[in-house]
């Protein structure tokens, strides 16, 4: 008898999964947000591109905005948000027209200013190794649907910065690949 009500409760256990598919895309979505310099020095200038798709919107028109403050420990579990932040600074916001009834692309770059002042009264290795400042982005439609994202920047005073990777295609039969699968199995060779 025990043997079964452990085997039962394993089976309860063994419930549907309820998460949503992320590999499909419908509805709205922020797919990514790459930036061209992941890590800057206090003051400096990025470009942040968000990637969005909106595949049943028919061509709806979104709303959006942006907003920066340092970050408030997302990585140890804080939620990504600059509502409550003291040095919340708005980024921009704005509305977008789809070009298309099943939208997918990146919309216009969001330029963010580092705050200079962001090492000030830090400790030297914070210094150093960085801090982040976190950019918050909303995007929402008249019908209620809306979603959030998020991106980190590092900002130290390192002489060398972390940078994005660069891609590099390997020759096959002296020449480049004529595609990407191709040139995966280039390299495995």
């Amino acid at each position: 008898m025990k043997k079964f009500i452990g085997f039962a409760f394993i089976l309860a256990g063994c419930s549907p999964n309820q998460l949503p598919d992320y590999d499909l895309l419908k509805g709205l979505r922020v797919l990514a947000m790459p930036v061209d310099l992941p890590e800057v020095a206090p003051g400096a200038q990025v470009n942040i591109t968000p990637v969005v798709s909106d595949i049943p919107g028919a061509g709806r028109t979104l709303s959006w905005k942006a907003s920066g403050c340092v970050d408030p420990g997302v990585g140890i579990g804080a939620i990504p948000s600059c509502e409550l932040a003291a040095d919340q600074a708005s980024l921009g916001s704005g509305t977008v027209a789809l070009s298309a009834p099943s939208f997918t692309q990146a919309l216009s770059s969001i330029a963010v200013t580092i705050p200079a002042s962001i090492l000030d009264h830090r400790l030297a290795s914070d210094q150093y190794n960085g801090v982040a400042y976190l950019v918050t982005f909303d995007i929402s439609a008249a019908d209620g649907s809306k979603v959030s994202s998020f991106k980190r920047v590092i900002a130290s005073n390192k002489a060398t910065k972390n940078a994005n990777p660069s891609i590099k295609w390997r020759e096959f039969n002296g020449g480049a690949p004529t595609n990407g699968y191709s040139a995966f199995l280039a390299a495995q060779r």
